[in-house]
């Protein structure tokens, strides 16, 4: 059950004023923002999208911010190996590319794994020892008073008195373990937080002095994340509202240090629609499962960049992330959009929960924008290179359904993706809704059945009229007019990718000789006709239209399926 935000702050102690932060970041001012993730698993989607607003907050700023990754691996007893190959393939799926981090030979504040950077912290250590800041504790952890409970409580540690420095060397000297402790001030603590805004913390509610380095020689994460900030020249700190609670505990810490602290924004957690906190271990949680469900990377991005907050050219979607799955197209933004509206204004404090056939749309709308765009005279453009990447993902689907049939020329496998994508929430599902034009429709499943039920029982039928007959009619007259304006091509002309009702309906007409007693009238024949070639093209399943169906399938391919589906006709009506 999640504590939710005003209870936190009454345990805590926080008065907390709602005044509209001031934007810190601008395109005029240069920010150095860091990620740093703690490789114990996937990344969450809660973490991604931290992880874009720290890549929105960069690119929106003046030339020369930068965004940092940094692997917070200090503690060991949770790192999962492989979890930081993991992470940074995640970012780089999604984009989300650092200017510094660990593999980037030019980043002049490494190294950027915590875990080798031990010495750095135990220079702050001493320094904060020199100067009466921290403290060692030699008591044993069952007397500490740090668990849980006693922070939740407010315990103090002021009456602990440290050894001197000379009764601390010898108790080092004979093995006995300890602590360091940063001394917390008796003075209340206030800060501004970018999103939640103003904060005033007690003295008497801040916990137990924090335990800066553990007996092991580790530095906590209190210790470790402050120092990096420091040294790594971060301005702004954009994270989970689970730390705001340590928030007063950092900047204590920054004080004794001398440094200025970075501005913080505390991201609102994202929630299921119970109230209940997305949790890394539910599945649907990681971006890893968005991947092997094949969403495109610039859905995904723009799903979390839309929860809680409003973009300047969104019409307001609410804070919950919630809102119709499909109609707002301006909610569909690719990463320029993204950055072009974004302002730490916008984000909402309320918590955001997803909103997943919104992701289902915009992974729609994102495959159609991307296949859309003009073959231009660079292929090595980024915009090219994720067209041909979703392309040859297409064909590498298909054909592996459908054997070497599938294997078509590259326009044909686009003009593919345009036709049925659209139906297809992911190039995965393509293979489902692009079945037809590869496979013989089964007029004995239900979709065909339907259709047969509904074409023979239509109310615009003459009494007694032989239904099947006029169906073969129908799909005979059709498939002379495919041949005749083919001439032998494979690929159907302009003219007969025209409205094939309107091309097939007067011809049958008149072989019918409508008009006379008992006769068709065009209103009836003309909805036959709409249903006969989508139950001898598709088998009764929905789908784009005949037409568009025709110039992906070619004349050739379409003519042998209305033949097979005459031949089919006695046998399902």
């Amino acid at each position: 059950m999640i504590v939710r935000l005003r209870s936190l702050q009454r345990a805590l102690g926080l008065r907390t004023v709602h005044t509209s932060s001031s934007s810190v970041g601008s395109s005029s001012t240069v920010v150095r923002c860091r990620f740093a993730p703690s490789p114990t698993g996937f990344l969450h989607i809660g973490g991604l999208r931290t992880a874009l607003f720290n890549v929105l907050m960069v690119r929106s700023s003046a030339p020369g911010s930068k965004f940092i990754l940094r692997i917070d691996d200090t503690d060991r007893n949770r790192y999962v190996e492989g979890a930081v190959e993991s992470l940074t393939g995640a970012l780089k799926w999604a984009g989300l590319h650092w200017d510094e981090g660990p593999d980037v030979k030019s980043s002049n504040f490494g190294p950027y794994f915590q875990s080798q950077r031990l010495p750095l912290y135990q220079r702050y250590i001493d320094r904060l020892l020199e100067t009466g800041n921290a403290y060692r504790d030699f008591r044993p952890a069952s007397s500490e008073g740090s668990g849980e409970a006693g922070q939740a409580a407010g315990v103090r540690l002021s009456s602990y008195i440290p050894p001197s420095e000379e009764e601390s060397q010898q108790m080092i000297d004979a093995g006995r373990p300890f602590v360091v402790r940063l001394k917390m001030p008796e003075r209340p603590i206030t800060f501004d937080d970018l999103v939640f805004g103003h904060f005033s913390l007690n003295p008497k509610d801040l916990g137990n002095d924090p335990i800066l380095l553990k007996s092991d020689g580790w530095p906590t994460y209190h210790l470790a994340s402050t120092v990096d900030d420091i040294e790594m020249q971060i301005t702004h700190v954009f994270r989970g509202e689970e730390w705001l609670p340590s928030v007063g505990r950092h900047l204590a810490l920054f004080d004794a240090l001398g440094a200025k602290p970075p501005h913080f924004a505390h991201l609102p957690l994202l929630i299921n629609p119970d109230g209940t906190k997305l949790s890394k271990r539910t599945g649907d949680a990681h971006v890893q499962a968005y991947i092997d469900k094949g969403y495109e990377p610039e859905a995904l991005i723009n799903f979390v960049g839309l929860m809680g907050y409003n973009h300047l050219n969104v019409s307001a979607p609410d804070s919950t992330g919630g809102g119709s799955a499909e109609g707002d197209h301006s909610e569909v933004m690719d990463m320029d959009a993204l950055i072009r509206g974004f302002d730490i204004n916008r984000i909402a404090r309320s918590r955001a929960s997803p909103f997943f056939p919104k992701l289902d749309f915009l992974n729609r709308q994102h495959i159609r924008q991307i296949t859309s765009i003009p073959d231009g005279p660079s292929s090595d453009s980024p915009q090219q290179r994720r067209k041909e990447e979703i392309i040859e993902h297409a064909r590498t689907e298909l054909v592996a359904t459908f054997g070497p049939t599938a294997d078509l020329p590259r326009d044909k496998m686009a003009d593919i993706l345009l036709t049925i994508g659209e139906r297809a929430t992911t190039v995965k599902d393509l293979v489902e809704e692009a079945r037809f034009l590869f496979e013989t429709p089964d007029w004995n499943a239900e979709p065909a059945s339907k259709l047969s039920k509904s074409i023979s029982t239509q109310k615009d039928n003459p009494p007694g009229a032989d239904i099947g007959a006029v169906m073969r009619l129908i799909l005979d007259t059709y498939t002379g007019e495919l041949r005749r304006l083919s001439e032998g091509a494979n690929d159907v002309s302009t003219e007969s990718s025209q409205d094939p009702i309107t091309r097939v309906v007067p011809a049958v007409m008149e072989t019918l000789n409508a008009g006379t007693p008992g006769g068709w009238k065009a209103k009836g024949l003309r909805t036959l006709a709409k249903k006969t070639l989508r139950w001898a093209v598709s088998g009764g399943k929905p789908g784009p239209a005949v037409a568009d169906v025709i110039n992906v399938m070619g004349a050739d391919a379409m003519q042998n399926r209305l033949r097979t589906a005459q031949g089919a006709i006695s046998n399902h009506l």
